[in-house]
């Protein structure tokens, strides 16, 4: 799949917070560039929340605006020889901010990485280079009848480069991240994720059942068509995810996570977010660009949310 890469090193920086002061060029190529695809400066802006109300199209309301000169000035660069499906442009931004370098093919982004423009580094940017260890265990299980693998794949990717950029591995079982059997059963028609009247605690029992949740070791993903109401016809399919702990749904043991695989978060880190949760972190920050956030595009994960899956129940040194 087409991607973002540091110009000249080829090193991928999807999701990256990039670090730059005003007018200072930046160069990032496209390997698997086509010609649906193009690359784009946006603001960094967050939803549209009347665009969203109008549209339910989370991709509208999450767009950033495309903004060119005088604000930023790009430039297409030469390809080198010998590279194939490939592109390159540079970008620098006149005015301090925070902006978006995209990838689109129409009104679907593809890749991206923010830009934090500014003339001293702001505080956040410490963040960027602060590093865990270890391994991240994660079990999917899935609650549904059929076979379609949802948003997962994405939801994998995108935690994969978050967490690898801070230093952690994520394992995933089982490796194929598609239906797969043992899965539980007489959920199919829906898990409710209403602390009063949903039927979570009926799951809970079963996923306690599981030899991977009872060994304490990984964190177990439900993947089931999820919603937030008893009535289906009332609710607004807006559910991602839900991290199911003991303080919400009064169940004993470890925290597991449910994601709704009819709902596809519009940048893919629903699975990180979740397991922010489950790491111990029970609120949601205010900075739209933090993982742990409600943002249209999270890929920053600070220090605190660091220091909490450094002692997560599911990491292991290895």
């Amino acid at each position: 799949m087409a991607h973002l890469v540091s110009v000249p090193d080829d090193k991928r920086v999807s999701l990256d917070t990039i670090y730059l002061r005003p007018n200072q060029p930046f160069k990032v190529g496209v390997y698997g560039m086509t010609s649906d695809l193009k690359l784009v400066a946006t603001k960094d802006t967050n939803w549209d929340d009347k665009v969203l109300k109008e549209t339910k199209d989370l991709r509208l309301a999450g767009t950033g605006e495309v903004i060119g000169a005088p604000v930023c000035k790009t430039a297409p660069l030469p390809n080198p020889p010998g590279k194939k499906d490939y592109a390159a442009s540079q970008f620098s931004f006149a005015n301090e901010g925070s902006y978006r370098i995209e990838l689109r093919n129409g009104i679907n982004v593809w890749d991206w990485l923010r830009i934090a423009c500014y003339v001293k580094p702001p505080n956040g940017i410490a963040d960027i280079n602060t590093k865990g260890s270890g391994t991240l265990n994660v079990h999917i299980v899935w609650a549904t009848a059929g076979s379609a693998s949802g948003p997962l794949p994405h939801y994998i990717t995108v935690a994969t480069l978050l967490f690898e950029k801070h230093g952690f591995k994520l394992s995933i079982t089982p490796t194929t991240p598609t239906f797969s059997e043992p899965r539980i059963r007489d959920y199919e028609k829906g898990v409710v994720c209403d602390k009063n009247f949903g039927n979570v605690q009926g799951l809970a029992a079963e996923v306690a059942k599981l030899p991977q949740y009872s060994s304490g070791k990984s964190v177990v993903v439900v993947m089931a068509n999820a919603r937030q109401t008893i009535e289906e016809y009332k609710d607004d399919g807006s559910l991602a995810g839900q991290t199911v702990t003991s303080q919400d749904f009064s169940i004993s043991g470890n925290p597991f996570i449910i994601l709704n695989a009819n709902c596809r978060s519009l940048d893919g880190a629903t699975l990180a977010h979740e397991m922010g949760h489950a790491a111990g972190f029970c609120d949601h920050s205010g900075e739209t660009s933090h993982v742990m956030s409600y943002g249209p595009r999270r890929n920053g994960l600070p220090a605190g949310r660091i220091q909490d899956l450094q002692k997560a129940f599911f990491r292991s040194e290895s």
